[in-house]
């Protein structure tokens, strides 16, 4: 599948929920914060193992009326503790730069590039593919997901540092957020 059938299928949803892999490192938390300011007005970030109540919500029947669910940088229903996507009434989308896992299989859509040094990389491609520009605090996410999945930029391909230095143009007066994250061992992000 390709970025324009995910591109699609969140185009048809007015509501998103971004679930990032249990543990959620700077790459997934990244790329769901990038995703999740970007792609819908109404939005939301849950983490399997960070926020129980908001993966409870999801695990016991969210309300899925005009929502899509999109998990990032994961390619396994194991990755996704608590949260059985095959009973969600849903549709799934997966963005990840990993090899190809279960959730390949229950994907209504499918971005995957196992090429990227970070899932962070794919995101910006699903914005431009959805004709909506990344807000600052998007951006901030996708560069330090993009840092630090492609240690400190040192494996990083061409595109991926091109990729970098447009979030940082796109941070703007919000740029100087970024190296205190670049340095801590657990990124925070402000709206």
């Amino acid at each position: 599948m390709s970025v324009e059938a995910v591109a699609a299928v969140l185009a048809r949803h007015d509501h998103v929920s971004v679930v990032p892999h249990q543990q959620a490192d700077a790459d997934a938390l990244g790329s769901a914060i990038g995703l999740a300011t970007t792609v819908a007005a109404d939005a939301d970030t849950v983490l399997p193992d960070g926020l129980a109540q908001g993966g409870r919500r999801l695990a016991d029947g969210l309300d899925v009326t005009d929502t899509v669910v999109v998990a990032v940088d994961t390619p396994s229903t194991a990755r996704l503790p608590g949260l059985d996507v095959g009973t969600v009434d849903a549709p799934l989308v997966v963005i990840d730069h990993h090899e190809p896992g279960d959730l390949s299989a229950l994907a209504t859509a499918e971005y995957r590039s196992t090429a990227a040094g970070a899932t962070a990389a794919l995101v910006p491609t699903v914005a431009a593919a959805l004709d909506r520009p990344l807000p600052p605090t998007g951006a901030i996410g996708l560069a330090v997901g993009l840092y630090a999945d492609t240690q400190g930029l040192a494996g990083a391909a061409k595109s991926e540092l091109q990729c970098f230095g447009e979030c940082v143009a796109t941070a703007g007066s919000r740029a100087g957020e970024i190296p205190p994250l670049l340095r801590s061992r657990s990124p925070g992000f402000s709206r």
